[in-house]
C-alpha cells in the first residue's frame, strides 16, 4: 500500500479516523514512520482520563471536548519545545474521535475504509458482541467518520484498506491482577506489529494447570485488558485446544512472558506440526520483584487481613 504523502504545512498533525476496524492504527503507524512523525495513540489518553465504563457496549463513555483538549494541549505543547522547525513536534494521531480536533492544528484527515464483508470478518476476530458489530458497520456504511470529518471542516482523504494484510504479533496467558509487568508486555509486544491479538486463558484451563481457578473469571480478565487500550484484539481461549487461536489466526510473532513455563523450541516444534513458523521471542521482565502476579495477590491478601484485624 502506497500513502501519498505531502511536505509539512504550518499544521502539526495529521489525523487517522475511521470505523474501528478498518485499520487506524496499522496506516497511522506506518505514516509517522515514513513522514518520521511522532505517533500518538489517542487511546492512551482516554485510558488516563478515568471515563466511565460501559458495560453494555464494552466501550468507555468519552467526553469528546476533553479529549480534544488534551490532545490539543499535547501537540502544542511538543511544538513549543521543538520551535515547530521540523518533523519533531509534528504527529500523527490515531483514533476514529481524533477528526473532531479544530482544523487549525491539522494538515489533513485520514480516513480508512473497509469492505463491510471484511470488516464484519475483523470486528468477530476482535472478540466484539453483535451489537458492537451491527453499530461499527452501521457506522462504515453511512460513512460516519468522513461526514463528521466533513463537517468539521477539514481536508479529507480516504484510504482502502480492504487488500492489505498487517502484521500480527500474539500474547497469551492467564493475566490474574493485570498489573504494569503485563502492561509492559503489551506495549513492548505491540512495537514489533501493526496488531496485537491478546489471548486470555479460560478458567477451566487454569484449574487444569494451577489446581485452582484464577481470583478473576475470564470475563473479567478479558474486559480488564480491553480497558487497557493496548491491545488490538483481545479474545479468549479455546477450552479443549490451547493451540487452536494461534493456528487460526496464524500471527507473525509470538511475544512469551519471562514467567511462561513453555519453551521457546517446544513451542516452534507443536506449531510447526501445523505448518505455521511464527518468530517466537521472550520478553524481558519489567521489575519483577515487584510486579508479579502472585506477590501482588499475596501482598493484596495480607493487606486484607490487616483490615479484618484492625
Amino acid at each position: 500500500m502506497t500513502i501519498k504523502t505531502d511536505s509539512p504545512s504550518d499544521a502539526q498533525a495529521i489525523i487517522v479516523s475511521g470505523t474501528p476496524g478498518t485499520g487506524k492504527t496499522t496506516i497511522a503507524k506506518k505514516l509517522a514512520r515514513t513522514l518520521n512523525y511522532k505517533y500518538l495513540d489517542v487511546n492512551e489518553i482516554i485510558s488516563n482520563m478515568g471515563s466511565e465504563y460501559d458495560k453494555e457496549r464494552d466501550c468507555r463513555v468519552v467526553d469528546i471536548k476533553e479529549l480534544c483538549r488534551r490532545i490539543r494541549d499535547i501537540i502544542t505543547n511538543e511544538s513549543e519545545k521543538s520551535n515547530n522547525s521540523d518533523s519533531k513536534g509534528r504527529f500523527v494521531v490515531d483514533s476514529h474521535l481524533a477528526h473532531n480536533l479544530e482544523p487549525d492544528l491539522v494538515q489533513y484527515v485520514l480516513i480508512t475504509k473497509c469492505d463491510i464483508t471484511e470488516l464484519n470478518s475483523r470486528l468477530k476476530d476482535r472478540g466484539y458482541s453483535e451489537k458492537k458489530i451491527r453499530e461499527n458497520l452501521d457506522s462504515e456504511i453511512f460513512d460516519i467518520c468522513r461526514e463528521e470529518a466533513i463537517q468539521k471542516g477539514h481536508k479529507v482523504l480516504t484510504v482502502d484498506t480492504t487488500p492489505y494484510k498487517p502484521t500480527k504479533a500474539m500474547v497469551f496467558g492467564t493475566f490474574d491482577h493485570l498489573h504494569k509487568g503485563h502492561i509492559y508486555l503489551f506495549k513492548k509486544a505491540s512495537q514489533g506489529a501493526d496488531q496485537l491479538i491478546v489471548i486470555v486463558a479460560r478458567d477451566t484451563n487454569v484449574e487444569k494447570i494451577k489446581g485452582k481457578l484464577p481470583d478473576n473469571s475470564e470475563i473479567v480478565r478479558l474486559r480488564n485488558i480491553r480497558k487497557a487500550g493496548i491491545a488490538h484484539i483481545v479474545m479468549l481461549g479455546d477450552k479443549k485446544d490451547k493451540l487452536a487461536p494461534i493456528i487460526r489466526i496464524n500471527p507473525d510473532t509470538i511475544y512469551l512472558g519471562y514467567d511462561q513455563t513453555i519453551k521457546i523450541k517446544e513451542l516452534r516444534a507443536l506449531l510447526a506440526k501445523h505448518g505455521l513458523a511464527p518468530e517466537i521471542l521472550r520478553i524481558r521482565p519489567y521489575k519483577e520483584k515487584i510486579f508479579k502476579s502472585s506477590i501482588i495477590k499475596k501482598n493484596s491478601t495480607v493487606l486484607k487481613k490487616n483490615r479484618n484485624v484492625q
